[in-house]
C-alpha cells in the first residue's frame, strides 16, 4: 500500500437556497475554493458555517493512532446566487504553503494538516488581505483570561465576547458546562434552525476569533458557557 495519500478532487456548483449531498470519502476535507460561505455537514451530522481555506479533520484513536473517515458531505447554499465550490478529500494530511494575492478576495495560506478539527477547534490559519495582515504569533499567548461564566437562557441567545482588533488577542476559549447542546455562530441573534458550531456539554472550543461570539440555546433549560481568552 502507498503511503501517500490518496487524494479526491470535486467541484460542486450549488443554486442558490439548495443542498447537494455528495459521496467523497477521506480522514480530511479541504476546501480549495468557494464562491461564498455555506453550511457543510459531514455523513449527514449537523450543519455548521464554513468558507474556501478551511480544511476539517477528526481526532485520532487514543489507541490506534487513526483517524475517522467520512463517506459523505452535505453542502448547502444559503445565498442567493449559486456555489460553485471545489473541495479535496484525503486519507492523509496535505500541507498547502502557498502564497495568493489578488484584489477583491481574501486569499489564504493555510498549513491544512493543524487548521481545523472536525469537532472542530482552529489552529494554524493566516490570512492577507488588502487593507491588512494578519500573522499567527510565533511565541506563546502571555496569559490567559477568565473573563465570564454566561448563562443563556431557554430558547434565547446570548453574547459571549465582544469584537476587538486584529492581533489583541490569540484565541477563545469556550468552555460548556451545561446539560444541553448549545450552537455557536457570529449572528447576533436567535433563529430556529440550529446554525452554526455545535458544543456538547463537558466539550472544549477554541478558536482564533477576533469578532464578536455568541451562543444559542434551543432547549428548555438555561445554560452556562465559562468564557475565556488568550492574550499576547
Amino acid at each position: 500500500m502507498s503511503d501517500f495519500p490518496r487524494i479526491q478532487d470535486q467541484t460542486i456548483t450549488v443554486a442558490a437556497g439548495e443542498t447537494a449531498n455528495v459521496n467523497i470519502t477521506g480522514e480530511l476535507l479541504a476546501i480549495i475554493s468557494a464562491s461564498a460561505e455555506f453550511d457543510l455537514s459531514f455523513n449527514g451530522g449537523a450543519y455548521f458555517t464554513t468558507q474556501s481555506g478551511l480544511s476539517y479533520f477528526g481526532k485520532p484513536d487514543p489507541a490506534t493512532g487513526e483517524r475517522p473517515r467520512f463517506q459523505s458531505i452535505s453542502v448547502k447554499n444559503n445565498s442567493g446566487a449559486p456555489n460553485i465550490i471545489r473541495v479535496q478529500a484525503s486519507t492523509g494530511e496535505i500541507l498547502d504553503n502557498r502564497a495568493v494575492f489578488g484584489v477583491g478576495s481574501v486569499p489564504v495560506i493555510t498549513n491544512v494538516g493543524e487548521a481545523v478539527e472536525v469537532k472542530p477547534k482552529v489552529g494554524e490559519i493566516w490570512s492577507f488581505t488588502n487593507s491588512d495582515l494578519q500573522l499567527k504569533k510565533a511565541t506563546s499567548a502571555e496569559a490567559i483570561n477568565r473573563n465570564a461564566t454566561v448563562s443563556v437562557a431557554a430558547g434565547n441567545y446570548a453574547g459571549l465576547i465582544a469584537a476587538v482588533g486584529v492581533g489583541v488577542r490569540a484565541s477563545v476559549v469556550l468552555e460548556h458546562i451545561g446539560t444541553e447542546t448549545m450552537w455557536l455562530h457570529s449572528q447576533g441573534s436567535f433563529s430556529a434552525g440550529k446554525n452554526g458550531v455545535m458544543l456538547r456539554p463537558g466539550e472544549r472550543y477554541e478558536a482564533e476569533i477576533f469578532g464578536a461570539l455568541y451562543a444559542s440555546n434551543h432547549s428548555a433549560f438555561a445554560q452556562s458557557i465559562v468564557v475565556s481568552e488568550k492574550v499576547w
